[in-house]
């Protein structure tokens, strides 16, 4: 009888034992789920967080300075052999003392020739460069009252060709297939001239005047796209848009003046450089005006690599160039 009552007692004992077991599992059960609710928000974060770092950082501006540049007043993008030509004028911008030159960038600014193209050598007459363009393997350089002609490759000098009543050349540009250059009209003392207009060469050298007017008010960058010419004027604040018989079209004005360069992007988005801002402007399709480069003293003719989306600032005054990324457009 006793050995009975024991063995009911350890069976009551065991069956406590495993409910506790079970009781306590499930409770351990409740906990783990709900630390799994209040954990779930801090993965999501964690998430996020992976995501932000992931982002590439923005490149940072190029400096060309204190490597021997003097009065850069252009730089040109050669996407044919990814470099960067620099026309220095070297002295007084109307100033015939052949003693300009052309300097060649690498796309990380490092310098690999100062003088390529030297006014100083017996073989190149080069005054006070200023535009480029290229057209057909030719450098195309604007110098006071001239147009010098290089060869792209070896920079020796193929002809100078002499623009009769210009007073002063300013920027040159093609289309692929002709060469546009702005006169600004100035005498040396920087007065009007009266000689305000934009002249085009042919490839066999030959030159036309495209239109001549006092009120472009020294015309002085220039770009083409979709066969019309843009032109900014450093004596005011405005882009005109003339067809290829030079007239105008449309007129638009920007916040401050004394422009200088003008770079299109294919959307026909306009950069346009300016000395009395101290800044280069972008305007958008929209006709909306934004300024992408600030604090930049006696931004010259720009130029635009369109391959890094970088913008490439002459920094008159400074002997410096600025190489800047900018954001990409809307394709």
């Amino acid at each position: 009888m006793k050995t009975i009552f024991l063995l009911s007692l350890f069976a009551c004992n065991q069956k406590e034992k495993a409910t506790t077991s079970t009781s306590n599992s499930n409770k351990a059960n409740e906990e783990l789920k709900k630390g799994e609710k209040k954990t779930a928000p801090e993965q999501k974060n964690i998430s996020k967080t992976t995501v932000k770092s992931s982002e590439a950082p923005k490149p940072a501006d190029i400096w060309v300075q204190e490597v021997g540049l003097s009065t850069p007043e252009s730089v040109l993008y050669d996407a044919k052999k990814d470099r960067y030509l620099v026309s220095n004028i070297n002295g007084n911008p109307t100033a015939a003392d052949d003693n300009g030159f052309i300097s060649v960038l690498s796309t990380d600014g490092k310098v690999e020739n100062l003088k390529w193209i030297d006014g100083a050598s017996d073989k190149i007459e080069l005054n006070a460069p200023k535009g480029m363009a290229i057209l057909d393997d030719k450098l195309y350089v604007s110098d006071i009252k001239s147009v010098r002609v290089f060869d792209l490759h070896t920079g020796v000098q193929k002809t100078s060709i002499a623009i009769k009543g210009a007073s002063f050349l300013n920027d040159v540009v093609s289309d692929g297939q002709v060469v546009y250059i702005s006169d600004s009209g100035m005498n040396p003392d920087f007065s009007a001239s009266g000689t305000d207009a934009i002249y085009r060469i042919y490839k066999e050298g030959k030159h036309e005047k495209v239109v001549a007017d006092k009120s472009f008010s020294k015309p002085n960058g220039l770009a083409i796209h979709n066969s019309n010419i843009y032109m900014v004027n450093f004596g005011g604040a405005e882009m005109r848009i003339l067809n290829p018989k030079g007239e105008t079209t449309k007129t638009h004005s920007f916040p401050k003046g004394s422009l200088d360069g003008i770079e299109l992007r294919s959307d026909g988005s306009a950069f346009v450089s300016s000395w009395e801002s101290s800044s280069v402007y972008l305007r958008k399709t929209d006709g909306a005006i934004e300024t992408v480069v600030s604090n930049v003293d006696a931004p010259a003719d720009i130029g635009w690599d369109a391959k890094r989306n970088r913008l490439l600032v002459p920094l008159f005054k400074q002997n410096k160039v600025l190489i800047k990324t900018v954001a990409a457009h809307s394709q």
